[in-house]
Parts: C-alpha cells; sequence; structure tokens
C-alpha cells in the first residue's frame, strides 16, 4: 500500500516538474523575443556584423572602445595608420600597438576614463581631418 501512494507521489511530483520546466521555457521564448526587439542588440549585430565582413568603422562608432582594446586592434577596424594613435597620445610605451588601453593606463598611471575619451576623440580627429566623415 506504501508502494502505491509513494509511486503515485512521485508520478504528481514529476508531472508538476515537467509542467514547471515547460512554463519556464515558455517564459524564456517569450523574453528572449522581447529582448531580441531592444535596439541595442540590434546595434550590436550590425556592429558584429560589420566587423565580420570587415568594414572599416567610422567616428560614428568610437564609442565601442573598451578597456580591453589593444591599439592594434583599434588601428585594424578603424583603419587607421599604424603610428597614428602613438603619435596623437604621446604613447611612449614600447609594447605599442599590441598593449591593451586597461595595461598602458595602469603603466602610465593615468585615468583610464579620461584615456579613452582622449582615444575616442583621437579617432573622430582622424576622420575629420581625412574628410573620411560618413
Amino acid at each position: 500500500m506504501h508502494k502505491v501512494i509513494k509511486t503515485n507521489y512521485a508520478r504528481i511530483i514529476i508531472g508538476v516538474l515537467i509542467a514547471l520546466l515547460l512554463f519556464l521555457c515558455w517564459l524564456l521564448v517569450k523574453e528572449y523575443n522581447h529582448v531580441r526587439k531592444i535596439e541595442d542588440i540590434n546595434s550590436y549585430k550590425d556592429l558584429v556584423e560589420n566587423l565580420r565582413h570587415k568594414v572599416p568603422l567610422s567616428e560614428k562608432d568610437v564609442d565601442i572602445v573598451m578597456p580591453w582594446m589593444t591599439f592594434n586592434y583599434l588601428n585594424s577596424i578603424f583603419k587607421l595608420p599604424a603610428g597614428y594613435l602613438k603619435d596623437n597620445l604621446n604613447i611612449s610605451n614600447t609594447r605599442y600597438p599590441n598593449v591593451s588601453i586597461s595595461k598602458y593606463v595602469k603603466l602610465a598611471k593615468i585615468d583610464q576614463g579620461v584615456f579613452i575619451d582622449s582615444v575616442k576623440s583621437s579617432i573622430a580627429v582622424y576622420f575629420l581631418k581625412n574628410n573620411l566623415i560618413k
């Protein structure tokens, strides 16, 4: 008799867990569709697509500059001359262009936010001076 009761409880618990799992899957799909519509994700997808197709970025894309990026990477994605940022920002680090922004600011003991703003400004000025504004 106790085995029958335990088996029935187990079936009920498994049924409830399966129903809960199905509900959570439905909720996940619903939320994913909502989030996918957010403009930030679409603009990120556009950026990734541009990078995948090797389309050079423009002055409008300077906000993607992040501390983990190396100067070599920035030169590559923005199609900057190899020494442009080094000359424009007075970088004397011997590891340039293979040093990340975060590592450079730590070694140079300068404010990361201010330096990143300087990098963004330098990139925008490059496009402005060379009439590459899109």
